[in-house]
Protein backbone atom coordinates (compact mmCIF):
# COMPACT_ATOMS: atom_id res chain seq x y z
CA UNK A 1 0.00 0.00 0.00
CA UNK A 2 1.45 3.34 -1.07
CA UNK A 3 1.37 6.21 1.43
CA UNK A 4 2.88 9.66 1.75
CA UNK A 5 3.56 11.61 4.89
CA UNK A 6 3.08 15.04 6.40
CA UNK A 7 4.58 16.24 9.67
CA UNK A 8 2.66 18.75 11.78
CA UNK A 9 4.80 20.39 14.46
CA UNK A 10 4.83 23.46 16.69
CA UNK A 11 8.59 23.75 17.15
CA UNK A 12 8.32 26.52 19.76
CA UNK A 13 10.89 28.88 18.18
CA UNK A 14 13.51 26.12 18.42
CA UNK A 15 14.38 25.65 14.73
CA UNK A 16 17.25 28.13 14.48
CA UNK A 17 20.86 27.15 13.80
CA UNK A 18 21.80 26.03 17.31
CA UNK A 19 18.42 25.28 18.91
CA UNK A 20 17.24 21.95 20.29
CA UNK A 21 14.79 21.22 17.44
CA UNK A 22 17.56 21.44 14.80
CA UNK A 23 18.43 17.68 15.00
CA UNK A 24 14.79 16.79 14.42
CA UNK A 25 14.55 18.92 11.28
CA UNK A 26 17.85 17.55 9.98
CA UNK A 27 16.59 13.99 10.44
CA UNK A 28 13.44 14.41 8.30
CA UNK A 29 13.57 12.46 5.04
CA UNK A 30 11.79 14.60 2.41
CA UNK A 31 10.99 11.52 0.35
CA UNK A 32 8.95 10.11 3.25
CA UNK A 33 7.63 13.45 4.50
CA UNK A 34 7.59 15.94 1.62
CA UNK A 35 5.41 18.45 3.51
CA UNK A 36 6.14 19.99 6.94
CA UNK A 37 3.38 22.04 8.56
CA UNK A 38 5.15 24.16 11.18
CA UNK A 39 3.88 26.54 13.85
CA UNK A 40 5.93 29.06 15.84
CA UNK A 41 9.15 28.96 13.78
CA UNK A 42 12.01 31.17 14.89
CA UNK A 43 12.24 33.93 12.27
CA UNK A 44 14.72 36.68 13.05
CA UNK A 45 14.32 40.41 12.51
CA UNK A 46 16.43 39.98 9.37
CA UNK A 47 13.72 37.60 8.07
CA UNK A 48 15.87 34.49 8.35
CA UNK A 49 15.27 31.02 9.77
CA UNK A 50 16.74 27.56 9.48
CA UNK A 51 15.35 25.56 6.55
CA UNK A 52 16.35 21.88 6.43
CA UNK A 53 18.07 20.58 3.32
CA UNK A 54 15.82 19.82 0.34
CA UNK A 55 12.89 21.91 1.57
CA UNK A 56 11.65 25.34 0.56
CA UNK A 57 9.14 27.60 2.34
CA UNK A 58 5.78 28.19 0.68
CA UNK A 59 6.36 31.98 0.85
CA UNK A 60 9.01 34.58 1.52
CA UNK A 61 9.69 34.58 5.24
CA UNK A 62 9.22 37.63 7.42
CA UNK A 63 9.69 38.54 11.07
CA UNK A 64 6.53 37.97 13.13
CA UNK A 65 5.31 35.06 11.01
CA UNK A 66 3.92 32.29 13.25
CA UNK A 67 3.30 29.57 10.66
CA UNK A 68 5.53 28.10 7.98
CA UNK A 69 4.77 25.37 5.44
CA UNK A 70 7.85 23.65 4.02
CA UNK A 71 7.66 21.70 0.76
CA UNK A 72 10.14 19.22 -0.72
CA UNK A 73 12.07 21.14 -3.35
CA UNK A 74 11.83 18.28 -5.87
CA UNK A 75 8.06 18.80 -6.16
CA UNK A 76 7.54 20.88 -9.33
CA UNK A 77 6.46 24.46 -8.72
CA UNK A 78 3.45 23.94 -10.99
CA UNK A 79 2.14 21.30 -8.54
CA UNK A 80 1.57 23.69 -5.63
CA UNK A 81 0.61 27.29 -4.95
CA UNK A 82 0.23 29.60 -1.98
CA UNK A 83 -3.36 30.82 -1.93
CA UNK A 84 -3.37 33.15 1.07
CA UNK A 85 -1.26 33.95 4.10
CA UNK A 86 -1.19 36.06 7.26
CA UNK A 87 1.16 35.97 10.22
CA UNK A 88 -0.95 33.20 11.80
CA UNK A 89 -2.43 31.34 8.80
CA UNK A 90 -1.05 29.87 5.60
CA UNK A 91 -3.22 28.25 2.92
CA UNK A 92 -1.31 26.12 0.42
CA UNK A 93 -2.88 24.16 -2.42
CA UNK A 94 -0.87 21.10 -3.48
CA UNK A 95 -1.32 18.23 -5.91
CA UNK A 96 -1.20 14.90 -4.05
CA UNK A 97 -1.96 11.60 -5.70
CA UNK A 98 -3.56 13.29 -8.70
CA UNK A 99 -5.96 15.53 -6.75
CA UNK A 100 -5.64 19.01 -5.29
CA UNK A 101 -5.59 19.22 -1.50
CA UNK A 102 -5.81 22.46 0.45
CA UNK A 103 -3.59 22.52 3.52
CA UNK A 104 -4.49 25.30 5.94
CA UNK A 105 -1.75 25.78 8.54
CA UNK A 106 -2.83 27.84 11.56
CA UNK A 107 -1.53 29.15 14.85
CA UNK A 108 -4.20 30.49 17.21
CA UNK A 109 -2.78 32.66 19.94
CA UNK A 110 -3.62 31.80 23.55
CA UNK A 111 -6.77 33.67 24.48
CA UNK A 112 -9.01 34.25 27.45
CA UNK A 113 -11.33 31.46 28.56
CA UNK A 114 -14.39 33.56 27.82
CA UNK A 115 -13.48 34.06 24.13
CA UNK A 116 -16.21 32.82 21.79
CA UNK A 117 -13.84 32.04 18.88
CA UNK A 118 -10.27 30.85 18.52
CA UNK A 119 -7.93 33.66 17.55
CA UNK A 120 -7.96 34.30 13.79
CA UNK A 121 -11.07 32.26 13.11
CA UNK A 122 -12.50 34.82 10.66
CA UNK A 123 -9.57 34.34 8.28
CA UNK A 124 -9.68 30.55 8.64
CA UNK A 125 -13.40 30.58 7.88
CA UNK A 126 -12.86 32.71 4.78
CA UNK A 127 -10.39 30.15 3.43
CA UNK A 128 -12.73 27.24 4.17
CA UNK A 129 -15.54 28.99 2.30
CA UNK A 130 -13.36 29.58 -0.76
CA UNK A 131 -12.10 26.01 -1.13
CA UNK A 132 -15.39 24.82 -2.66
CA UNK A 133 -15.23 21.21 -3.92
CA UNK A 134 -11.59 20.30 -3.22
CA UNK A 135 -10.22 18.38 -0.23
CA UNK A 136 -9.12 20.15 2.97
CA UNK A 137 -6.57 19.49 5.69
CA UNK A 138 -6.86 22.01 8.54
CA UNK A 139 -3.82 21.60 10.80
CA UNK A 140 -2.30 23.62 13.59
CA UNK A 141 -1.98 24.75 17.18
CA UNK A 142 -5.48 25.88 18.17
CA UNK A 143 -4.68 26.58 21.85
CA UNK A 144 -8.10 25.49 23.08
CA UNK A 145 -9.38 22.62 25.18
CA UNK A 146 -12.31 20.24 24.88
CA UNK A 147 -13.02 16.68 26.14
CA UNK A 148 -13.71 15.49 22.58
CA UNK A 149 -9.97 15.68 21.88
CA UNK A 150 -8.54 16.20 25.35
CA UNK A 151 -10.37 13.38 27.10
CA UNK A 152 -12.51 13.02 30.18
CA UNK A 153 -12.16 15.79 32.76
CA UNK A 154 -10.93 18.45 30.32
CA UNK A 155 -12.77 21.77 30.44
CA UNK A 156 -15.17 22.71 27.63
CA UNK A 157 -13.98 26.11 26.51
CA UNK A 158 -16.39 28.27 24.53
CA UNK A 159 -14.01 28.77 21.64
CA UNK A 160 -13.42 25.00 21.48
CA UNK A 161 -17.18 24.37 21.35
CA UNK A 162 -17.43 26.83 18.47
CA UNK A 163 -14.47 25.24 16.64
CA UNK A 164 -16.01 21.80 16.96
CA UNK A 165 -19.43 22.95 15.75
CA UNK A 166 -17.99 25.02 12.87
CA UNK A 167 -15.84 22.16 11.55
CA UNK A 168 -18.70 19.66 11.87
CA UNK A 169 -20.95 21.98 9.81
CA UNK A 170 -18.37 21.83 7.02
CA UNK A 171 -18.10 18.04 7.32
CA UNK A 172 -14.51 18.24 8.56
CA UNK A 173 -13.56 15.20 10.63
CA UNK A 174 -11.41 15.51 13.76
CA UNK A 175 -8.24 13.44 13.32
CA UNK A 176 -7.03 13.42 16.95
CA UNK A 177 -7.66 10.38 19.09
CA UNK A 178 -9.36 11.36 22.34
CA UNK A 179 -7.00 11.87 25.25
CA UNK A 180 -3.69 11.57 23.34
CA UNK A 181 -1.46 14.51 24.35
CA UNK A 182 0.20 16.72 21.76
CA UNK A 183 2.05 18.84 24.35
CA UNK A 184 3.97 17.65 27.39
CA UNK A 185 6.21 19.32 29.95
CA UNK A 186 7.12 17.48 33.14
CA UNK A 187 3.95 16.05 34.66
CA UNK A 188 1.71 18.35 32.62
CA UNK A 189 0.17 17.23 29.34
CA UNK A 190 -2.60 18.50 27.09
CA UNK A 191 -4.02 18.29 23.57
CA UNK A 192 -4.00 21.55 21.63
CA UNK A 193 -2.42 20.61 18.28
CA UNK A 194 -5.35 19.46 16.18
CA UNK A 195 -6.11 18.15 12.73
CA UNK A 196 -9.35 18.24 10.74
CA UNK A 197 -9.95 16.78 7.28
CA UNK A 198 -12.74 16.73 4.74
CA UNK A 199 -14.51 13.38 4.75
CA UNK A 200 -12.93 11.85 1.65
CA UNK A 201 -9.35 12.61 2.63
CA UNK A 202 -10.09 11.66 6.25
CA UNK A 203 -10.88 8.16 4.98
CA UNK A 204 -7.42 8.06 3.35
CA UNK A 205 -5.54 9.00 6.52
CA UNK A 206 -3.94 5.87 7.97
CA UNK A 207 -2.15 7.58 10.85
CA UNK A 208 -2.42 10.79 12.85
CA UNK A 209 -0.07 10.11 15.72
CA UNK A 210 2.07 12.27 18.02
CA UNK A 211 5.63 10.88 18.06
CA UNK A 212 7.21 11.75 21.40
CA UNK A 213 10.47 9.94 20.62
CA UNK A 214 11.16 12.10 17.56
CA UNK A 215 12.47 14.97 19.68
CA UNK A 216 14.15 15.43 23.05
CA UNK A 217 12.28 18.69 23.73
CA UNK A 218 9.60 18.84 26.40
CA UNK A 219 6.97 20.89 24.67
CA UNK A 220 4.81 20.31 21.58
CA UNK A 221 5.10 16.84 20.06
CA UNK A 222 5.63 16.27 16.31
CA UNK A 223 2.60 14.62 14.71
CA UNK A 224 3.04 12.04 11.96
CA UNK A 225 0.30 12.02 9.31
CA UNK A 226 0.19 9.21 6.75
CA UNK A 227 -2.17 9.29 3.76
CA UNK A 228 -2.94 6.48 1.34
CA UNK A 229 -2.26 7.13 -2.31
CA UNK A 230 0.48 8.32 -4.59
CA UNK A 231 3.13 10.67 -3.27
CA UNK A 232 3.56 14.16 -4.73
CA UNK A 233 4.96 14.16 -8.24
CA UNK A 234 8.69 14.79 -8.42
CA UNK A 235 10.57 16.00 -11.44
CA UNK A 236 12.74 13.30 -13.00
CA UNK A 237 16.14 13.92 -14.51
CA UNK A 238 16.41 14.30 -18.28
CA UNK A 239 20.10 13.32 -18.25
CA UNK A 240 21.07 9.83 -19.45
CA UNK A 241 23.82 7.81 -17.76
CA UNK A 242 25.89 7.80 -20.96
CA UNK A 243 28.96 6.14 -19.40
CA UNK A 244 26.85 3.16 -18.31
CA UNK A 245 24.76 2.92 -21.48
CA UNK A 246 24.45 -0.53 -23.19
CA UNK A 247 25.85 0.70 -26.48
CA UNK A 248 25.68 -2.68 -28.19
CA UNK A 249 21.94 -2.98 -27.55
CA UNK A 250 21.41 0.67 -28.52
CA UNK A 251 23.27 0.20 -31.83
CA UNK A 252 21.23 -2.92 -32.56
CA UNK A 253 17.98 -1.09 -31.82
CA UNK A 254 18.93 1.79 -34.13
CA UNK A 255 19.89 -0.62 -36.91
CA UNK A 256 16.63 -2.57 -36.54
CA UNK A 257 14.64 0.66 -36.88
CA UNK A 258 15.60 0.64 -40.61
CA UNK A 259 16.02 4.41 -40.58
CA UNK A 260 18.17 4.21 -43.75
CA UNK A 261 15.90 2.08 -45.92
CA UNK A 262 14.94 5.08 -48.03
CA UNK A 263 17.43 7.74 -49.04
CA UNK A 264 15.57 11.02 -48.79
CA UNK A 265 15.57 14.32 -46.88
CA UNK A 266 14.00 12.66 -43.82
CA UNK A 267 16.89 10.26 -43.16
CA UNK A 268 18.55 12.47 -40.53
CA UNK A 269 15.28 12.98 -38.67
CA UNK A 270 14.62 9.22 -38.66
CA UNK A 271 18.12 8.55 -37.36
CA UNK A 272 17.68 11.07 -34.53
CA UNK A 273 14.31 9.54 -33.64
CA UNK A 274 15.79 6.03 -33.65
CA UNK A 275 18.65 7.05 -31.35
CA UNK A 276 16.28 8.92 -29.02
CA UNK A 277 13.89 5.97 -28.81
CA UNK A 278 16.74 3.55 -28.12
CA UNK A 279 18.14 5.73 -25.34
CA UNK A 280 14.71 6.14 -23.77
CA UNK A 281 14.11 2.40 -23.82
CA UNK A 282 17.55 1.06 -22.91
CA UNK A 283 19.53 3.73 -21.05
CA UNK A 284 18.88 4.65 -17.42
CA UNK A 285 18.59 8.28 -16.39
CA UNK A 286 20.55 9.95 -13.64
CA UNK A 287 18.88 10.46 -10.28
CA UNK A 288 18.47 14.16 -9.49
CA UNK A 289 21.01 15.49 -7.03
CA UNK A 290 19.71 16.55 -3.63
CA UNK A 291 21.02 20.01 -4.50
CA UNK A 292 19.34 20.15 -7.92
CA UNK A 293 16.75 22.84 -8.55
CA UNK A 294 13.94 21.16 -10.53
CA UNK A 295 12.34 24.44 -11.60
CA UNK A 296 15.50 25.61 -13.35
CA UNK A 297 15.83 25.16 -17.10
CA UNK A 298 18.88 23.40 -18.55
CA UNK A 299 20.11 26.79 -19.76
CA UNK A 300 19.93 28.25 -16.24
CA UNK A 301 21.89 25.30 -14.87
CA UNK A 302 24.55 25.78 -17.59
CA UNK A 303 24.84 29.50 -16.79
CA UNK A 304 25.33 28.76 -13.08
CA UNK A 305 27.96 26.12 -13.83
CA UNK A 306 29.75 28.64 -16.04
CA UNK A 307 29.74 31.27 -13.30
CA UNK A 308 31.21 28.79 -10.83
CA UNK A 309 33.96 27.78 -13.28
CA UNK A 310 34.82 31.44 -13.88
CA UNK A 311 34.94 32.11 -10.14
CA UNK A 312 37.30 29.19 -9.53
CA UNK A 313 39.53 30.29 -12.42
CA UNK A 314 39.67 33.85 -11.07
CA UNK A 315 40.64 32.66 -7.58
CA UNK A 316 43.55 30.70 -8.99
Amino acid sequence: MRTHGIIQYNCGNANNENASARPFFDSVDPKRFPILVIQEPMITESNRTYIPRNFRPARTLKYGQRVMTLIHDKIPLVDWELKRATDTMEWTRILLGGEWINIINVYCRIGERHWERVHGWEEIERCLEEVKEEEILLLGDFNCHHPVWGGRGVARERRAEHLLAATERRDLKLLNEEGIPTWRRGQSATTIDLGFASSRIAAQIMRFQPQEDWTTMEDHIPIEIQLMGAAPRQKASDRYLIKEAPWGAIAESVENSKWDEVEDEGMLDRLQDAIGNALEELCEKAKPSDWARPEWSQKAAEFLAGVRRARRAFKR
